[in-house]
């Protein structure tokens, strides 16, 4: 066993250890205590099972504060010692499913505690999987690329993305296009949580060790952490073979995961998961019979590059904004507008997104429009404490625990935590406040309004929270918000005249506000409706891509996973592509192409850089013309959605998501953890089979008693019994959408819910519900009595009918 040091274990445990509260919980404990108990409880824990077992703590396993060449062998005995097989046996399970990474508990303290399957050891295994799969990769894609030229790049490219790539690999285009042919390239980074710069260092050193080169941030005296969109966009335009990226998103901050990038920047799916898991097979198989040697690389190792800096990631991204919202005509306005006075405030949920997204706004010249609004600029691992909170046990009635509410914005919960009261307590009414969660993808806006407002946020199903002066944080769910950047975007391209130049579509996951559907239409807009997941927004990226290859410059249609048809034009344009959860992209006017000479329409990845920019830019017209009017409240965000909603035919306004939490994933001995979360996924397995098995009942017949389809009327008749509260509503029900991934109930129109969405999440033991319709308490009630009460316990009538 390797005797170096770690030293993260002593920072993060910089704290008086006598205090009271860390050994017995309050409901009056401040988020910095909460965190230290959390801390306190994870490091006893941990000393208690090093005094029945091992010690773990003094033992990590990979020299990584060597700079040398180094290894580690991992015998049989000590796989068995650390029970690799069933770690190995619980991811395979997960990867099926998830959405975004295998995303599970970390020790913060100590990144190679196997009692969590986030640890190095399973790093190590997930790399040396992964450098036999991208070679094998490599080695088809290359066959298959015809021969290219540099100049014909370098006419795609422009003259100015061409230097700058130039300066990234260091060689001229001509032996980059031949390097990088030859070779597999990946990318590896990660965002401010806990053990990230360890994880991410194990893997691009067995990456090298085992000959793949790889691209790293410069080196400095801390971390240099990055953005999951950025590593996206860079995958793809430096012709990488793909990538990975440590964040668990806005998860709690002892949540960790890798996203594992393809090489046109889009997440792994199932069947790429399917072949990792298959080579962590084979490698543990070797393990098990004569062991295995995980070699590392030394850190001066020529396939280690050092070469990305935020300077020369942010020009790269600047220009690929600029062929998309950030035209000049909107740059000049977003400038007119700073210069008049307006000032926006940037949130950054753990300081992650500071250097890359302030980089971005500095290259375009919009920096100036957030002087004094940075906020949270510092990174934390613990995202400066947003998000924790004390409440009772989930089977324990007054009996209190600490738990994590995540760092999702769009959460009125979590925005209580961010000490908004003393952050915005000198701030003018209409102060605009956007958020980015730690990896950066996700992007959040809110706005302080006079109290005088909140009949207007209530009609319109604004949420809000009540500030201690009396005003309003006005908190624009990601569904309102996507919505009026997508109509500010197509006001934009119709005033510098490029929107009719374009066969404008979108992409929509199908539990997104049906009101983003409704917009659409009303605007001529084709919609291409799927699954839940950036993955699935990529897959079907490439159909569209693929379609427009084979149509030979006539317009052609794309077929969704339910068989629906949608024609676009020539000259296809991605106007807008989202989910509810708070991702958005949209598409450049002309394709992207990258070294290879390869192209897509748009990027694969959420991007909170590219959402800040629409978003700054709805601000900046709204706040001019407020000006211009003087009339303030012009200014204020609801308004512009409330003239969004009256004259573009939006019926079913209002939108609702409730999430059903089956277990405290902050539950911090790791045994207890396990056993909850077994039992929470029991619990949503159960949850959700009983509406897909009544729903395949129904559409199909395959899960009928009768081996016949189940009639619409005995449908409604169990679904009433089910949830009494909604058995009215019930009576209403026309048709059900069975997607991949979920259910979509709907009602005729003109009722209060017009549509409810079904899931379960990807990637933990959590079940969601979607509403749309035109009351949203009638949504709450249904929730709140409704499906946040059903076990999914067959019965009887169930039974009769349905099997499963």
């Amino acid at each position: 066993m390797s005797t170096n040091t770690f030293t993260l274990q002593s920072n993060l445990l910089n704290f008086d250890m006598t205090q009271p509260y860390l050994k017995e919980i309050t409901r009056d404990m401040t988020p910095r205590q909460m965190r230290e108990y959390y801390l306190y409880q994870t490091d006893n824990t941990l000393s208690e099972w090093e005094a029945k077992n091992f010690s773990i703590r003094t033992n990590p396993p990979f020299a990584l504060e060597s700079k040398e060449q180094t290894s580690f062998f991992m015998s049989p005995e000590f796989a068995e010692k650390i029970s690799l097989r069933k770690q190995v046996e619980a991811f395979a399970k997960e990867a099926k499913v998830s959405t975004a990474g295998v995303r599970e508990n970390q020790n913060v303290i100590c990144p190679w505690d196997h009692r969590y399957r986030i640890n190095e050891y399973m790093i190590a295994l997930i790399a040396e999987a992964l450098s036999m799969m991208v070679k094998e990769i490599h080695e088809e894609r290359m066959t298959s690329m015809p021969e290219i030229s540099a100049q014909q790049v370098a006419g795609h490219l422009g003259a100015e993305n061409v230097k700058i790539i130039e300066s990234i690999y260091g060689m001229p285009l001509a032996e980059i296009i031949a390097f990088v042919r030859k070779n597999p390239v990946r990318i590896v980074g990660g965002e401010v949580r806990a053990n990230t710069p360890r994880f991410a260092a194990l893997m691009s050193r067995i990456y090298a060790a085992n000959g793949l080169y790889v691209f790293n941030m410069k080196q400095g005296e801390k971390f240099n952490s990055s953005a999951i969109f950025m590593w996206s966009f860079l995958v793809f335009i430096l012709g990488l073979s793909g990538g990975d990226f440590f964040t668990s998103s806005h998860g709690a901050p002892q949540k960790q995961s890798d996203k594992i990038l393809s090489f046109d920047g889009a997440q792994y799916l199932p069947d790429r998961y399917d072949k990792i898991v298959e080579n962590m097979w084979k490698i543990l198989d070797k393990i098990e019979k004569d062991g295995y040697e995980f070699r590392l690389s030394a850190t001066t190792d020529p396939h280690m590059m050092y070469n990305l800096d935020y300077q020369n990631t942010a020009a790269l991204y600047a220009n690929y904004l600029k062929l998309g919202p950030a035209s000049d005509k909107s740059l000049n306005m977003i400038r007119e507008a700073s210069q008049k006075g307006l000032r926006l405030k940037l949130d950054f949920f753990g300081g992650a997104g500071y250097k890359t997204i302030s980089a971005i706004l500095k290259e375009l010249g919009v920096f100036d429009i957030f002087d004094g609004g940075l906020i949270r600029t510092e990174e934390d691992p613990f995202f400066h404490n947003i998000g924790f909170c004390v409440g009772e046990k989930k089977n324990s009635p007054g009996e209190l625990e600490v738990t994590h509410l995540s760092v999702d914005a769009s959460i009125p919960k979590v925005v209580a935590t961010a000490g908004y009261n003393e952050l915005l307590k000198d701030s003018p009414d209409g102060q605009v406040i956007f958020n980015v969660d730690p990896d950066v993808d996700r992007f959040v806006g809110c706005q302080l309004v006079p109290a005088s407002e909140k009949t207007k946020l209530d009609q319109l199903g604004v949420l809000y929270n009540v500030l201690a002066d009396g005003r309003l944080l006005a908190l624009y769910s990601p569904n309102q918000l996507f919505l009026m950047i997508a109509h500010n975007d197509m006001v934009q391209a119709k005033l510098d005249g490029s929107w009719e130049k374009y066969a404008n579509f979108d992409i929509h996951t199908y539990v997104s506000a049906l009101a983003w559907d409704e917009w659409a239409e009303y605007n001529q807009i084709p919609v291409l409706r799927v699954p839940v997941g950036f993955k699935e927004i990529a897959a079907i990226e490439r159909a569209v891509e693929n379609a427009l290859n084979a149509s030979k410059g006539s317009s052609f249609d794309v077929e969704n996973e339910l068989g629906q048809k949608i024609t676009l034009g020539m000259k296809p344009k991605l106007h807008h592509a989202g989910e509810e959860s708070g991702g958005k992209i949209g598409g450049p006017k002309e394709p992207i192409y990258n070294i290879l000479d390869e192209f897509v329409i748009a990027m694969r990845e959420k991007s909170s850089g590219e959402a800040c920019f629409s978003a700054i830019a709805l601000q900046a017209r709204i706040y001019l013309e407020s000006l211009k009017d003087g009339d303030k409240s012009k200014s204020y965000l609801h308004n512009y959605l409330q003239e969004i909603f009256a004259h573009n035919g939006i019926s079913n306004r209002m939108e609702t998501r409730g999430d059903i939490i089956h277990y405290n994933e902050a539950i911090i001995d790791p045994a207890e953890l396990a056993i909850a979360k077994q039992e929470g996924l029991a619990q949503r397995d159960m949850f959700n089979s009983f509406f897909r098995n009544l729903a395949l009942a129904y559409k199909t017949g395959e899960t009928s008693v009768s081996g016949n389809k189940i009639s619409l009327a005995t449908l409604r008749e169990i679904l009433s019994e089910t949830i009494p509260v909604m058995k009215e509503e019930f009576s209403h029900l026309e048709d059900l959408y069975v997607w991949s991934d979920g259910l979509q109930f709907w009602f005729e129109k003109g009722r209060p819910v017009r549509d409810i969405c079904l899931r379960p999440s990807g990637t933990d033991a959590k079940s969601k519900v979607y509403f749309d319709g035109t009351d949203k308490e009638v949504m709450k009630k249904y929730f709140d009595l409704g499906f946040a009460r059903v076990t999914g316990e067959r019965t009887s009538l169930y039974k009769a009918h349905v099997k499963g």
